[in-house]
């Protein structure tokens, strides 16, 4: 009876240390010609990481000295019209979107919606960042616009984290960002429960399921 208690004990405290241990996050992306971007994940003994750099793909998941990293993908237009193709023949009574969803949306679900972003947002605010932008449009009047909400937005917040460069003599579009932080699963799981069980959440999924079964109940009847 005893080693039953002790294993208990350790399962919670295992879970308990899960929940509160902090996650840390890395994120890199540049626009240059084409996007790349470089993505790392590191939660107590794991790291998962992925990037894109000239179209190819890689992603790897690590564990102390154990690594898995799958053969790099490279996506082509071909093969991604080729995919969708083969999916909509397999499944062509398949009507469920996340864009119908939005339809059963109303004024008071938005509202919620918006300030759970805004909550969330505060949870993974990153604790270090920076934005570079290297712009120039084709006509004048377009650069002094950007201009004149970067110095303002520069004289509101200090320090913004972000540098700006006007091209004022040639079109270019470079822009790179990165950001480092942490956030904590037990935070965004309280979070997400308090907003989703609430009674307008609850409200909320109950019209959206209503909404894609009805969807999907004319689909299949129209098909057959």
């Amino acid at each position: 009876m005893a080693v039953l208690v002790w294993i208990l004990a350790a399962v919670a405290a295992a879970v308990v240390i899960c929940f509160v241990w902090p996650l840390s996050y890395a994120c890199w992306g540049r626009w240059h010609n084409g996007p790349a971007y470089e993505v790392s994940i590191d939660y107590l003994l794991f790291r998962f990481s992925r990037s894109l750099h000239r179209g190819t793909c890689r992603q790897s998941l690590q564990f102390l000295y154990w690594s898995r990293a799958p053969r790099p993908k490279r996506k082509t237009r071909a093969a991604t019209k080729t995919g969708t193709q083969r999916t909509e023949e397999e499944k062509p009574g398949e009507t469920f979107s996340l864009l119908r969803i939005w339809q059963s949306f109303t004024r008071d679900d938005a509202e919620h919606l918006l300030q759970l972003l805004r909550d969330l947002i505060g949870y993974v605010r990153p604790y270090t960042g920076r934005v570079r932008l290297d712009l120039g449009f084709e006509e004048p009047e377009y650069n002094g616009a950007v201009a004149g909400l970067y110095y303002s937005a520069l004289s509101l917040w200090r320090p913004l984290p972000v540098t700006l460069t006007i091209h004022w003599e040639e079109v270019c579009l470079d822009m790179e960002a990165e950001a480092r932080g942490r956030v904590r699963p037990v935070q965004i799981g309280l979070l997400l429960g308090r907003y989703v069980l609430c009674r307008r959440g609850l409200a909320f999924l109950t019209r959206a399921r209503k909404y894609v079964r009805r969807r999907k109940e004319k689909s299949i009847c129209e098909y057959d």
